[in-house]
């Protein structure tokens, strides 16, 4: 029997795994919210960066339909422009500033995400900068 065309040959590892447990977890309201804001940003910006397997029009359709999504969750002000920016830093990442954009939204969302969800989003910042 032939293969499966549709099949993946290597599984995509999900790398946001307590953060999106966090997330799934967390208060409904803010803190949920915020959460998953933050998968969102993280997922957007892992495909952006995944050795250039999306290109430049696919990259910004998909940042104006999550700054869209973004737009209809209950955010604080900070995490909200701090979750844009970094959604806007995809469309042509450049490692060190979609780095920096990351590191700022987890200090936007800070205190309500913990340690093993924290360190999900700082494993992609070092993946993105290197």
């Amino acid at each position: 029997m032939p293969a499966d065309p549709m099949r993946l040959t290597e599984p995509k590892p999900f790398g946001f795994g307590a953060l999106a447990a966090w997330a799934g977890t967390a208060p409904l309201g803010g803190p949920r919210e915020t959460g998953l804001a933050v998968l969102m940003v993280c997922r957007v910006a892992a495909e952006a960066t995944d050795g250039g397997a999306i290109d430049a029009d696919a990259r910004r359709e998909r940042a104006q339909a999550a700054r869209q999504w973004l737009g209809t969750l209950a955010l604080p002000v900070a995490v909200r422009t701090a979750s844009a920016r970094a959604i806007d830093a995809t469309i042509d990442p450049v490692p060190d500033l979609l780095g920096a954009a990351l590191l700022q939204v987890i200090a936007a969302a800070g205190a309500p995400l913990d340690e093993a969800a924290l360190a999900d989003v700082r494993r992609l910042v070092t993946r993105v900068t290197r």
